[in-house]
Order: structure tokens, then C-alpha cells, then sequence
């Protein structure tokens, strides 16, 4: 309780800014340290947290580095990061976040605005990747984002049975494939949620999600960013395989083919949304106001 620190730390692994491994309560504590790992888990505030693990009412300003598992707060939770922020600039290779690096646990009423950087994929604002046992609830993050793959200006991969509820992101996201202003790739579930930064990739590019799931779910979100790519390009889901409920998207978006204002390929079930950009959809084959291309098992209903 009521921990400070300042300096910097370098390790190998499980490295963090007050812990390197930790299975308790962290409650209060506040670090500007610059933590460097040559190998994985490494945090602002604690490099590993175990299972039951708690991290509440801290924060962390400065910088995190390490191979993969790097997070501006911690590097890999299976426990709780509560009331908790991060502001310093995270970079790594994978599975990278502003916040949380690797996910297992439980994130909310976080933020994260440092800049996030990594070599390679599952990189977010807040969460680079976000396992079936995760939620993220009530958070945000604000910083630029960049990676190769499964890159989001929240998080960068979700997984199936995951949760992100009542979050928001509203950092410039950039990346190759899979990339999504909210979040790059995601077999879960996303409601009430809102992204507002430009993205732009090759593939799979959506102002909210970059491509989803069979069994993903996306109900009362929006996207307001600008969207540019090359294939499978929509103002609020790239390539929709899953359910899209209750959404809009109003951002213009730029792409080449498979280039929508709501979705550029559909492939799942898309109902009562909308799509109304404040800019032109533009693209040159398969190109649509509301939807670029629906394939065999595609529906749109009300919309």
C-alpha cells in the first residue's frame, strides 16, 4: 500500500517497476520508472501477476520494453487491474498493450494513453491480447498504435467468451492486417463500446473491428474514425463472420475492394445498424454505402 518509485530497472524476464512476480494485493502505488526486459513479462508496476492478484488505484508514467508480455502497468495478469493507469510508451514484439501486455483476468476502470509500438502481433491501446477468461469493462485508451497484425487502439486480440463492455478508444491505429480502432481481431463479445481514431492497414480494417469471429458478438457500439486499406475495408467492422447488432458507423473510409460504410464483406448476421459517413466511401470493385459484398451466409436485416 501507498508504494513509490523512481529510477530505472532492466531484467530478463519478469520484470517490473516495484515487482516482478506477484500474488497479492497492489493497492496505491505510483512509479516513473523505465523498465527493460531482454525476454518477457514486463510492467511499469509489476512484470508477472498470478492468479488472485490485485492491482488497484496505481499507475505508472514511464517506459516499459521487452520481448513479449509487455504492458505499461503489468506484463501478464491472470488476476484484477482496477482504477489503474499508465502513460508511458510501451514497446515489444508481441502481445503488447498500454496497460496490459497478456491478459487472463479482469480489467476495469483503466486507462491507458502512452504510445504503443511493437514488431509484430496482438497489440492494443490497453490490452494486447485478451484471453477466453477476460474481461475489460469502463476503460480507455488514447494512444497511437502500431504493429503488424491483430493491432487495436484497445485491444489488439480477443478471444472467444471474452468480454470488452462500456470501453472506448480513440488513438490512431496502424497496422498490416487484422487492425481495428477498438480492436484488431475478436471471437468475443463487444457491446457498448466506441472507437474514434483513424486506422488504416492492408486487410481486414474496420473503424471498430478489423475482422470477427463465427461466434463474436458486437451490439450497441460505433466507430467515427476514418478507415483506409486495401481488401475487406468498413467504417465499423472490416470483415464481419459473426453478429453485428444495434451499431453505426459514421467515418468515411478508403479502400480497394471489399470497401463498405458499415462492413466490407459480411459472412455473419448484421441487424439494425446504420452506417451515415461524414465523408465518402470510396473503393474500386465490391463497394457499398452499408456493405461492400455479403457472401453465401450472409444476412442483413433492418439496416
Amino acid at each position: 500500500v501507498d508504494v513509490n518509485a523512481s529510477g530505472s530497472v532492466t531484467g530478463r524476464g519478469r520484470v517490473g517497476g516495484v515487482v516482478g512476480i506477484s500474488r497479492g494485493t497492489i493497492t496505491r502505488a505510483h512509479t516513473t520508472v523505465d523498465v527493460t526486459a531482454s525476454g518477457q513479462y514486463a510492467g511499469g508496476v509489476v512484470g508477472y501477476a498470478e492468479q488472485d492478484s490485485v492491482i488497484n488505484r496505481s499507475n505508472a508514467t514511464g517506459t516499459v520494453s521487452g520481448e513479449n508480455s509487455v504492458g505499461g502497468l503489468v506484463g501478464y495478469t491472470s488476476g484484477t487491474v482496477a482504477a489503474s493507469t499508465a502513460s508511458g510508451a510501451v514497446s515489444g514484439r508481441v502481445f503488447v498493450g498500454g496497460l496490459v501486455g497478456y491478459l487472463e483476468g479482469t480489467v476495469e476502470r483503466s486507462t491507458a494513453s502512452g504510445d504503443i509500438e511493437a514488431t509484430a502481433s496482438r497489440v492494443g491501446g490497453l490490452v494486447g491480447f485478451a484471453t477466453s477468461e477476460s474481461s475489460i469493462t469502463r476503460s480507455n485508451a488514447s494512444g497511437t498504435v502500431s504493429g503488424t497484425d491483430n493491432v487495436g487502439g484497445l485491444a489488439g486480440f480477443a478471444e472467444q467468451d471474452s468480454v470488452i463492455n462500456s470501453s472506448n478508444a480513440s488513438g490512431v491505429v496502424s497496422a498490416d492486417d487484422h487492425v481495428g480502432g477498438l480492436v484488431g481481431f475478436t471471437t468475443g463479445t463487444v457491446t457498448a463500446s466506441t472507437a474514434s481514431g483513424a486506422v488504416s492497414g492492408s486487410e481486414y480494417v474496420g473503424g471498430l473491428v478489423g475482422s470477427t469471429g463465427q461466434f463474436s458478438i458486437i451490439n450497441r457500439s460505433n466507430a467515427t474514425g476514418t478507415v483506409s486499406g486495401e481488401k475487406n475495408v468498413g467504417g465499423l467492422v472490416g470483415a464481419d463472420y459473426g453478429a453485428v447488432n444495434t451499431s453505426y458507423a459514421v467515418g468515411g473510409v478508403t479502400g480497394g475492394q471489399y470497401v463498405g460504410g458499415l462492413i466490407g464483406f459480411v459472412d455473419g448476421t448484421v441487424e439494425d445498424t446504420y452506417a451515415a459517413p461524414t465523408a465518402a466511401i470510396r473503393g474500386d470493385q465490391r463497394v457499398g454505402g452499408l456493405v461492400g459484398y455479403i457472401g453465401d451466409d450472409g444476412r442483413v436485416n433492418r439496416s
